[in-house]
């Protein structure tokens, strides 16, 4: 009985640390609009006033990824939609020279949310003047009646390779509060 209770304690120490992640909502705690899963083995989530960044926690040439999310401030504003799109534009430009999209969005949905995404390429200006290319990935979602979100990646294309599936695995963990 004892060699059971052992066992059970040990298995939920384990599932609980290595598997799933830290259950975050968005975008903050005291006006949550979405959740978002992030294995805090892997990923570091930090939030400021208005926005959460989530990059691998390792630092190396093939970890150079960062994701951006964000709420509408105004999402009930007649022209809430294109405000967050040029925001989200305004982001991916300043951090990316010669940013260039795709000439066509596609859409897709996840956990009930529907999502319009736009893919593309910029240059990132290192520290020391050199340039590295890193693809983009604009999203923008409507996770219920009254709110709109926006979700910009960057990563370099070894990271985008390493951490392609554990990327989508965070996204694909988005889920409406309401």
């Amino acid at each position: 009985m004892t060699k059971n209770i052992f066992l059970i304690i040990c298995l939920s120490f384990i599932i609980t640390n290595l598997g799933f992640g830290q259950i975050y909502s968005v975008p903050s705690e005291d006006n949550p609009i979405i959740n978002i899963t992030v294995p805090t083995d892997l990923w570091e989530f930090s939030r400021s006033r208005t926005m959460v960044n989530i990059s691998p926690i390792e630092s190396g040439e093939d970890d150079r990824l960062l994701v951006m999310l964000w709420a509408s401030d105004n999402p009930g504003l007649e022209n809430a939609l294109d405000i967050i799109t040029s925001d989200a534009l305004a982001i991916a430009g300043s951090f990316l020279k010669n940013l260039s999209l795709e000439d066509e969005s596609y859409k897709f949905t996840i956990n009930n949310t529907s999502f319009i995404a736009i893919d593309g390429y910029g240059y990132y200006k290192n520290d020391d003047n050199s340039e590295d290319m890193m693809t983009t990935t604009i999203m923008l979602f409507l996770p219920d009646k009254n709110n709109i979100m926006a979700l910009v990646y960057f990563a370099t294309t070894e990271a985008n390779e390493k951490w392609n599936k554990d990327l989508k695995d965070v996204i694909n963990s988005i889920t409406p509060v309401n």
